[in-house]
């Protein structure tokens, strides 16, 4: 019996001594994996800490984002007989008083806010934020717990002048107008150093409600001239994928690091698995499991193949859009451990490439029609405006260029973007 019982302990002996030495290679190799993803990201100068991404501390006098905030605080603490400026009813109404095709009850509706002294200084308040750097009061250290609530406002801001915009060139006022749209830029805008990919997609939607802004009202008015260079150079800010790949550091240093501190050894986590209590049978087990944890391989695999990934997704976006793709999921392997991969890899640059092509073909539209106004005539091709070359970021050549009597069109030769297109008022 005693002889049974000692073989039975020398196996178990050995299984465990064998697991021991298992479980150490694979965290030494897999440390040794985590440590070469970092070493990478060094060597292609990457930033390596969040405070590379997070832009300065801006002084208030300097920072538009209290413009931007009063502006609309000011808007909403306003009354107009007797009832709130900001209500529903004119929420409705600036809806209903669209790009184009606006019923002239809406019109009529509208002016009374309009003729209100209330907008004169909401004008003045966003011409407060020009020239200025916007940042939000946003503690972005606290990674997803960050409330990024200016969003929100900033998408009412944000309407309402192109409310405003679009009001005034319907009632053929077209020089407030295009002075209105570049402010309707400048808003959009201000969200370029945010360093959060969805920071970044809010952009693009807001720089989308402007672009419909713009082409809608060039059917009826164009800007001056001085109007038009200010217009060319803001939409050129829109062109550059800088912000993006800034966001890509900030989503890996901001959210992606933080996701992989969020262990079991975390106290919270701790408490939560444990209904609170801190000491008793349970509480020490979930310790000795959360220490074995922290220290899981299958976790720094995992994390490891995440860097990777932004790794790749860095030196590919550069690159024409068909090159840029949706970030790869991590390998089998890491999945059935741990599923942070499968949070973080949802990244897909199309959004940013979409709002490069329309601010080019944006620019476009608008030489095209300053090239009509002064000629009498459009142009025969794009090389006709004597404008720097223009690329389409999802081919690497031209834009496509047709015209008629009527109008023009232009468009990418790529045929997955086919809805990204200026026309004027062409086949319509």
């Amino acid at each position: 019996m005693k002889t049974k019982t000692t073989k039975i302990l020398k196996w178990c002996g050995g299984i465990v001594i064998t697991i021991s030495i298992i479980y150490s290679l694979l965290v030494w190799h897999s440390n040794s994996v985590l440590h070469q993803a970092y070493h990478a990201l060094q060597n292609q100068n990457r930033p390596m800490n969040s405070n590379q991404v997070i832009p300065q501390n801006t002084v208030d006098i300097k920072n538009a984002a209290l413009d931007y905030q009063m502006a609309l605080l000011y808007i909403k603490s306003s009354r107009l007989e007797q009832e709130a400026f900001y209500s529903k009813k004119f929420i409705e109404l600036s809806q209903r008083v669209s790009y184009e095709n606006v019923d002239k009850s809406a019109l009529l509706e509208f002016k009374k806010y309009y003729d209100a002294p209330v907008f004169a200084a909401f004008i003045k308040f966003i011409d407060g934020g020009k020239g200025k750097t916007f940042w939000p009061n946003l503690d972005i250290n606290k990674g997803p717990n960050a409330l990024l609530t200016h969003v929100h406002d900033h998408k009412e801001l944000l309407q309402i002048v192109c409310t405003i915009a679009s009001y005034q060139n319907q009632t053929n006022d077209s020089q407030n107008a295009w002075g209105n749209t570049i402010r309707c830029l400048r808003v959009a805008n201000a969200l370029n150093k945010e360093p959060l990919v969805i920071s970044q997609i809010m952009r693009a939607d807001f720089f989308d409600k402007t672009t419909k802004l713009i082409q809608s009202m060039s059917k009826t008015s164009l800007p001056t001239m001085k109007q038009s260079k200010t217009l060319n150079n803001l939409l050129k800010e829109f062109e550059e994928i800088k912000p993006y790949i800034t966001a890509l550091d900030g989503e890996r240093l901001l959210i992606g690091e933080w996701l992989y501190q969020i262990t079991p050894q975390n106290e919270e986590v701790r408490k939560l698995a444990t209904y609170g209590g801190n000491d008793g049978f349970g509480y020490h087990l979930f310790s000795i499991y959360s220490y074995f944890y922290d220290r899981s391989p299958f976790l720094n695999y995992d994390h490891a193949n995440y860097l990777k990934a932004m790794l790749k997704h860095y030196t590919s976006i550069t690159n024409l859009y068909g090159t840029a793709t949706k970030l790869e999921k991590p390998s089998s392997l890491s999945i059935m451990f741990t599923y942070n991969s499968k949070l973080l890899f949802h990244i897909n640059p199309k959004f940013m490439y979409e709002m490069i092509a329309k601010a080019k073909m944006t620019r476009l539209g608008l030489a095209i029609l300053q090239f009509k106004k002064s000629k009498g005539i459009y142009p025969d091709s794009i090389k006709d405006l004597n404008v720097p070359f223009i690329t389409d970021p999802f081919t690497g050549s031209d834009f496509q260029y047709h015209k008629d009597s009527k109008g023009f069109l232009i468009s990418s030769s790529n045929k997955k973007v086919e809805n990204i297109q200026w026309s004027f008022p062409f086949n319509e």
